[in-house]
């Protein structure tokens, strides 16, 4: 039967090992302001480069009636390190989702991180992207018409 500090021994290793595999996270705090109502939801979602537009990292959904504060909404998110972009839109009518008109032009304000405000088509990822380090970062994202 092994001793006890030979378990205590094992026990401590791959506790070290679990520590050492497990990611670290950094708050990204998201500003949205510029809201102009305080009807519906403000949709934030976090991507990474390769889901870009499509399949987002994480996703909040705020009601706009409990969290506005002088026309901004703010939301902590903890992830790991390394290079995302955001885009937060407010959801007017409570659809969950970004409606468009002719052309696929958003009738709902949208905003991107870095202040992107696309013209005639969606922005690269390149052009809203930052990176977020160990110590964690804030944005602000204004919506635009």
């Amino acid at each position: 039967m092994p001793s006890l500090s030979w378990r205590a021994a094992l026990l401590i290793a791959l506790w070290s090992v679990c520590l050492r595999g497990s990611a670290s996270t950094s708050e990204l705090e998201v500003s949205v302001v510029n809201l102009k109502s305080s009807q519906g939801q403000v949709r934030v979602e976090l991507f990474q480069r390769k889901g870009w537009l499509k399949d987002s990292v994480i996703r909040r959904d705020l009601q706009v009636a409990e969290h506005l504060a002088d026309g901004a909404i703010v939301t902590r998110i903890d992830v790991e390190p390394g290079e995302y972009a955001v885009v937060a839109f407010h959801d007017l009518n409570g659809n969950g989702k970004l409606d468009t008109g002719f052309m696929r032009r958003p009738k709902e304000p949208l905003g991107f991180s870095n202040g992107v405000a696309p013209r005639f088509a969606p922005p690269k990822f390149q052009d809203c992207a930052f990176l977020l380090d160990e110590q964690g970062t804030s944005l602000i994202i204004e919506l635009r018409d």
